[in-house]
């Protein structure tokens, strides 16, 4: 029956939709610019801000009791101090309410949530005590009270006072969640999916014979006093209905007080999104009522809900099929970085109509569960059955449990990473395998390990033919494996390429300074997992590593298909049925020429062809191109640019436009999506090219290597082939400022482009080599990690020309570039920041100190002196030294041995190669920095002699000499690249008048 009225829903819009139908905006006036994204429980300080982060704002669901712990004594303040922290951050505010929560949640916020004021005022009327369980008496709100009513009614009607009153914040505020029930929402308690919290629910049905009509009365009650109080004082805030629970179950009473709350004018909220829900009829008033009222979603990535990157998509869609303005969604879903580009997906599609939506898009699906939602997820492009086009379901196609890697051909080294921090004993016996053959057979991952929570690091070498690399873990359930292969992280090394993985987690710098990438799905071109899930636990300490967190999130790899093929249809040509047509809506395209562009996801199996047909001006069967399948296993999208698009409904079963799957095998498709444009891309793509220092002439494999490329607030990753060029696509056209870097070199930004749809040619000029510690400036930290990594030791991140080897040709790199920092015009030359800091060193960070020698002098003016920068190490090995000094130009002036002004001072002898050495006699300046590639240097010695001429006299004041940080570069001694300076120690010179000679005085 549910199936049968959702079609007839559905072909009756298409019906209204054929001919001139306008969407009307369901936002009220002024408030069409909070529909998107906003993060539930968001706390300001988290920084998960736009526009990093594809979000409008964020929400909070306040306690009555907090905010009026005495009667009509309000903090609102909670309130104002909260927008205000997330106006700051660029993001509005939905704000939301309760007076009772579940007893089994944790601390203040638990349990009955009504003023303590008005409990004792009214005992046992506005709340009832519960004591079916015995020891635990839990008072639960009597929503039937009139007392109970009378003061929640006066509470609202103040809150709606308070942002009439507060214009600033009232526009801050994008909406507003009502409370009705348990944690706000439709239920007066929980009986399904909440263990311990049923004989509250029981309480209400049985002790207090309560039932769907007594319920549906309050929530009603509450539609009606929350849309009173604001329209009485002028406000058009949006409100909204959490309809996702109900009392007694059941479609009917859902719908009942959702059509009562739409006819107020109060919007819905349902808070029960998911892929593919056990009880589909959850949904039915998000899609009865879409276009009358403002409606919203509210989701987690907590397991069993979108909890994959797969049930994510799915999820998303499901909810977009239903036009919603705004999702609210958790912390984990909105930090999880792979998942950020659907979450773009969702915030650019909410709160859109016909007459200003990106594009119409169908997802092909169907559910897997006996009272699911049937049917695909349409949003203004409809896939319609019959005329030889009649699909089959399919699910999970394509399901694997792999890594793969798209690199250049050659040898390389493959370095997994393990550790058990699920079992407590050895769970876990599995075959690791490189490019199909098996290089570990029977894993035992907790007995390498030598015990569970230890990591465990496995190497191998192999050789690449094809392009790709790929990485297999699959469980012997016939050595005793009882659970999955996983995996924590990967990192892949080999002719110019380096890639570190951070399998089922986020970007992590390691405690050496090298950044290990989010987990992501793989992508053509690229590298990443298909199948598996995710699995972190933050409380895992690993017994053997200092990089807990590189081990606490894992890939756990099932068998799973990419996201795109989690749903698909299936076309049937052995039957006749060899079509997959399309209808897109008439309000978008209709009868009218038109340039569009059609993007078609499929599975990329068999070596058979399909073709794409569609209504053009002039021919309405008109081939646009066919597509030859490649049997590579993989999902893959197609786009077709269409500059003649008629879309007149002239195709068979009215649609516009098909896929043919021929008659040489079947097509798998899982979502197409139509977008109007000029012919040609909507998206932008950078080609863009870097030249590398250090390298052979290209094409060479020392050209190829890893950039992070920085497009506005977003940072995607890309590679260079053997001459430097790269690609970043799937840009949204715009003006943006876009930093390239390497992990070893300066950043180059461009400022100011504008990027077009389509192709855009950059160049991004030379990157200068030596950053080995990845913080966009070369100084002595860097060139202690290239020390240490000299030859015969090897640190990749000293090895800048990416031979191989750390070798003088390094050094010389890192020099040549030394003092410089990054965010470079490439058509400048980078120039090295001045900026003074006068402010003493103090560190506690080894046993060193730095000091002039002597520490204060007396000398006449004109007179020529030296003073000697002295380290004193002990027994603490010292590298390397920078040094940056501040002197007073007006009584001093840096001189050479024959007193004419010096541009440099003299090097010590111990560390025995300078890297920096400049004197600016103008500006009253020394940089000066060395060090040494044969050990570190030990004992009290001389790192510089500084010749000064005293210019004028002080008048008896000492002036000083003063160590100090320069362009951020402090003054620093470094070892193994670690600081150890303990402290500074300046000087003080006081300059007296010139010599005299006096004669005696004789009397003639």
């Amino acid at each position: 029956m549910k199936k049968q009225l959702v079609a007839v829903l559905l072909i009756s819009l298409s019906l209204v939709l054929g001919t001139a139908w306008v969407a009307v905006a369901k936002l009220p006036g002024g408030y069409s610019h909070t529909r998107g994204l906003y993060i539930y429980w968001d706390q300001p300080t988290d920084e998960l801000n736009p526009p990093a982060l594809p979000v409008a704002g964020g929400f909070w669901r306040y306690n009555w009791s907090d905010l009026e712990p005495a009667n009509d004594d309000y903090q609102w303040g909670r309130i104002t101090n909260w927008v205000q922290a997330e106006q700051a951050r660029g993001k509005l505010a939905g704000i939301g309410f309760s007076f009772f929560n579940r007893y089994t949640g944790e601390g203040a916020d638990r349990g009955l949530q009504i003023p303590q004021w008005l409990h004792s005022s009214y005992p046992g009327d506005v709340a009832w005590l519960n004591t079916r369980l015995p020891g635990q008496n839990w008072y639960l709100p009597n929503y039937w009270s009139n007392n109970l009513r009378n003061h929640y009614e006066d509470f609202i009607n103040d809150f709606a006072q308070y942002l009439k009153d507060n214009p600033a914040i009232a526009t801050q505020v994008a909406w507003v969640s009502m409370g009705v029930g348990l944690e706000g929402e439709t239920q007066p308690a929980c009986r399904w999916g909440c263990p311990g919290e049923e004989p509250n629910w029981y309480y209400y049905r049985e002790d207090r014979a309560k039932r769907s009509a007594d319920w549906i009365e309050f929530v009603n009650w509450c539609s009606l006093k929350y849309k009173q109080a604001f329209s009485s004082r002028g406000l058009n805030t949006p409100i909204f209905l959490d309809i996702g629970p109900t009392f007694e179950g059941g479609g009917a009473e859902r719908g009942e007080f959702s059509s009562y709350a739409v006819s107020q004018g109060v919007g819905l909220r349902n808070n029960g999104l998911k892929m593919d829900r056990e009880n589909g009829v959850i949904y039915e008033p998000m899609l009865q009522h879409w276009n009358s009222v403002p409606t919203a979603w509210e989701t987690y990535g907590t397991p069993g809900w979108l909890d994959s990157r797969a049930a994510v998509f799915w999820g998303l869609m499901v909810g977009l099929a239903k036009h919603p303005d705004n999702f609210t969604v958790d912390r984990i879903l909105v930090g999880t970085e792979d998942y950020l580009p659907l979450l773009q997906f969702a915030a650019d599609y909410s709160g859109v109509t016909l007459a200003n939506t990106p594009g119409v898009w169908v997802a092909l699906r169907d559910t897997e569960q006996a009272a699911g939602e049937s049917g695909n997820s349409s949003f203004w492009l409809t896939q319609k059955e019959g005329d030889s086009a009649y699909t089959q379901a399919v699910f999970n196609t394509g399901a694997d449990r792999r890594y793969v890697f798209d690199v250049p051909n050659g040898t390389y080294e493959v370095e997994l990473h393990f550790a058990e921090i699920y079992h407590s004993t050895s769970e876990r016996i599995f075959d690791i395998l490189l490019e199909g053959q098996i290089v570990a057979d029977n894993f035992d991952l907790v007995a390498a390990a030598g015990g569970v929570r230890r990591s465990v690091v496995r190497t191998f070498s192999k050789n690449v033919s094809d392009g790709q690399l790929e990485v297999r873990l699959t469980p012997d359930w016939g050595a005793g494996s009882r659970d999955h292969p996983i995996v924590s992280a990967i990192k892949v090394t080999g002719p110019g390429y380096t890639r570190r993985l951070n399998c089922g987690g986020n970007t992590y710098r390691d405690t050496g300074g090298n950044d290990w990438t989010y987990d992501r799905e793989y992508e053509a071109g690229s590298f990443g997992y298909i199948g598996g899930s995710t699995y972190y636990d933050g409380g895992a300490e690993i017994t053997n590593s200092g990089d807990d967190y590189l081990y606490q999130s894992q890939r756990v790899m099932t068998g799973a298909s990419q996201s795109m093929g989690r749903f698909a249809r299936r076309t049937d040509y052995a039957s006749g049925n060899r079509y997959v047509r399309f209808d897109v809506d008439g309000g978008y395209v209709y009868a009218s020429p038109t340039q569009v562009t059609i993007r078609v996801t499929y599975y990329d199996t068999g070596s058979d062809a399909w073709e794409l047909r569609y209504d053009a001006s002039g021919d309405s069967n008109k081939l646009a191109r066919r597509v030859q399948k490649g049997n590579s296993g993989l999902w893959k999208q197609e786009e077709f640019y269409i500059t003649d698009a008629y879309f007149g409904n002239r195709q068979p079963n009215s649609t516009d436009f098909s896929i043919d799957a021929l008659t040489d095998g079947d097509e798998f498709i899982s979502f197409v999506h139509v977008t109007k444009g000029g012919g040609g891309p909507t998206t932008a793509t950078i080609n863009g090219s870097v030249s590398l220092q250090g390298r052979p002439s290209p094409p060479n494999a020392q050209w190829v290597s890893e950039l992070r490329v920085t497009v506005g607030g977003a940072t995607h990753t890309a590679s260079t082939d053997q001459s430097g060029n790269f690609t970043v696509a799937g840009l949204t056209p715009g003006t943006y400022d876009i930093r390239v870097k390497n992990s070893h070199t300066l950043s180059n930004l461009r400022s100011s482009v504008t990027l077009a749809a389509g192709t855009n040619t950059l160049n991004f000029g030379t990157l200068r080599e030596g950053d080995a510690n990845d913080d966009d400036r070369v100084n002595i930290t860097d060139f202690s990690i290239l020390a240490t990594g000299f030859n015969p030791q090897y640190d990749e991140r000293a090895d800048f020309n990416q031979d191989g080897f750390v070798n003088i040709t390094d050094f010389s790199l890192l020099a040549s570039n030394f003092g410089q920092s990054g965010e470079i015009a490439p058509s400048q030359s980078p120039a090295i920041a001045m900026a003074h800091q006068a402010v003493e060193v103090s560190s506690a960070a080894g046993p060193v100190q730095v000091s002039i020698e002597p520490p204060s002098s007396s000398v006449k003016r004109d007179e020529v002196f030296a003073l000697q920068i002295q380290v004193a190490a002990g027994s603490q090995p010292v590298d390397g030294a920078e040094v940056h000094l501040d002197f007073d130009a007006a009584h001093l002036q840096v001189v050479d041995g024959s007193g004419q002004a010096a541009d440099t001072i003299k090097s010590g002898d111990i560390l025995d190669l300078t890297i920096q050495n400049n004197v600016d006699n103008e500006q009253g300046t020394i940089d000066f920095a060395a060090g040494t590639l044969s050990g570190g240097r030990t004992g009290t010695f001389v790192l510089a002699t500084i010749r000064f001429k005293a210019l004028q006299t002080t008048n008896g004041t000492n002036i000083p000499l003063t160590f100090v940080s320069r362009g951020g570069n402090p003054t620093n001694v470094t070892y193994g690249g670690d600081s150890v300076l303990a402290g500074t120690t300046g000087g003080t010179i006081i300059i007296g008048g010139n010599y005299r000679i006096h004669l005696p005085f004789i009397k003639l």
